[in-house]
């Protein structure tokens, strides 16, 4: 699911729940805004008073981002040394709902 079709579906659903259903504009307002939240909750924004130190945004039972720094390496490429430098990335793991409902869903056991 992209963007676009992230929208189409909670435009659809609003329509379904409330009288009356949010419009177009308004659920790509939510879709930004609540991008926008998570990535300040990663990365910081001090404009609004979110220092991020952790870079953990969690959402019970949905799951967590993480800001996690990825060591770097050097390795040889046909004899020729090659060094990858530290990079900072977001891991995503599941929360326990999300875990039971893709479990449900495929019928694949998540526990190791």
């Amino acid at each position: 699911m992209n963007t676009s079709e992230l929208r189409t579906y909670l435009y659809k659903r609003s329509a379904a729940l409330f009288d009356p259903p949010f419009t177009h504009d308004d659920i790509a307002s939510i879709v930004d805004l609540f991008t926008d939240a998570i990535t300040a909750g990663i990365v910081g924004d001090e404009e609004n008073g979110i220092t991020a130190e952790d870079g953990k945004v969690m959402l019970r039972s949905f799951g967590t981002f993480k800001r996690v720094i990825r060591k770097g390496r050097t390795y040889n490429v046909r004899g020729k040394k090659v060094t990858v430098p530290d990079r900072v990335t977001v891991v995503f793991q599941t929360g326990a709902e999300l875990e039971r409902a893709i479990a449900d869903k495929f019928g694949v056991d998540t526990d190791p």
